[in-house]
């Protein structure tokens, strides 16, 4: 009895070694491409693997099992199915605090080393799970992976605008948050090769969240922001019920040393653009209307924002840097410059 216990328990300790030489191997199993869980033939994987990624084994077997994966699948090209049936084994992990992290990282080096193989939808998939799990560090860099920096958005291009969107309001209402760049960045690449992509609502929710940062001084993001605008400046266009904000911003950040020459020559693009006059007649009413200003704006932002104003309406008709495409008299805008706040007048006289 005492002999077939003995041979029990050395079997189950041949097991478990076999087991973690397969999990971590010596060096000598390392250096081989398949650490045992590839298939001979490429396109996909040993049953061993499949079972230690399966539900039924425990979640540090799962976890190292994919860390494995990780490296392997940079070098050896996968099947459309064999993919489909990693992602559907694994997305319970997901959900799951210890597995969140490891199996989010491995979709997301999966997706950039077998980009080529995966297919329209499997790529639906992804998308949909990234907007399910949303903003996270892990989840923008599979996005990232997943549109090739913006570059393929199918077959997720009417779906594309709104996530990022909220994603770029909700990152910038934060103090220097760290995904905001990475998420801008993103925008931006979709914007110089899917621009269409971008349109309506997402895009006014971009550019109105963008201002509203750009607004704040002394913020280290206001350059990337700038960016931003220019990118949509360049290859879309300003929704029209956003041109308010662009203007009331660049005539803000016109008065700052540090980015005024970027808001200079961002208003010569809005006022070069479709929405010139559009811009002109607000930069007129802002000086008109300057003695009145809205509720949500104190006297030191309206000074501001109207010594912007009249830098603005002076360069349009006067100096090297005057826009040729408006057709604008002096006559047309002195009274708008006229009605300014006294207060204002020296400094217009020195800009003029």
């Amino acid at each position: 009895m005492s002999h077939g216990t003995s041979t029990s328990a050395g079997s189950g300790s041949r097991s478990y070694g076999f087991f973690s030489r397969l999990l971590r191997p010596r060096n000598s199993d390392a250096e081989r491409p398949d650490h045992g869980l590839f298939k001979e033939s490429e396109g996909s994987i040993t049953s061993i693997a499949w079972n230690n990624m399966s539900k039924n084994s425990p979640e540090a077997t799962r976890i190292r099992t994919l860390e494995l994966l990780g490296d392997i699948v940079k070098k050896r090209r996968l099947e459309v199915t064999s993919m489909e049936g990693i992602y559907h084994e694994i997305r319970d992990l997901l959900k799951t605090a210890n597995g969140r992290g490891p199996s989010l990282k491995f979709l997301s080096i999966m997706t950039a080393a077998q980009i080529e193989q995966i297919g329209a939808c499997l790529r639906h998939t992804f998308f949909e799970t990234i907007k399910e799990i949303g903003c996270n560090e892990l989840s923008v860099e599979w996005l990232v992976e997943l549109t090739q920096s913006g570059e393929n958005i199918e077959p997720f291009t009417v779906h594309i605008g709104p996530v990022l969107s909220s994603w770029i309001d909700e990152l910038l209402a934060e103090k220097d948050h760290p995904l905001a760049e990475k998420v801008m960045k993103l925008t931006d690449g979709i914007l110089k090769k899917n621009a269409p992509a971008l349109n309506g609502e997402s895009l006014s929710k971009i550019v109105c969240a963008v201002c509203r940062k750009a607004c704040i001084p002394c913020d280290a993001q206001i350059k990337m922001c700038l960016s931003l605008l220019a990118s949509i400046l360049k290859y879309n266009r300003i929704p029209k019920a956003e041109v308010l904000a662009v203007v009331t911003t660049l005539c803000c950040l016109v008065n700052d040393r540090i980015h005024s020459a970027e808001a200079h020559q961002l208003m010569r693009n809005v006022l070069s653009s479709r929405n010139g006059y559009t811009t002109m007649r607000l930069l007129e009413n802002i000086c008109q209307r300057s003695k009145e200003p809205p509720k949500n704006v104190d006297i030191k932002t309206r000074d501001i924002i109207v010594r912007g104003a009249i830098f603005f309406l002076s360069t349009i008709i006067w100096g090297s840097n005057q826009i040729d495409d408006l057709q604008v008299t002096p006559p047309s805008i002195l009274p708008a410059l006229i009605e300014a706040p006294s207060t204002l007048l020296p400094l217009s006289d020195a800009m003029l």
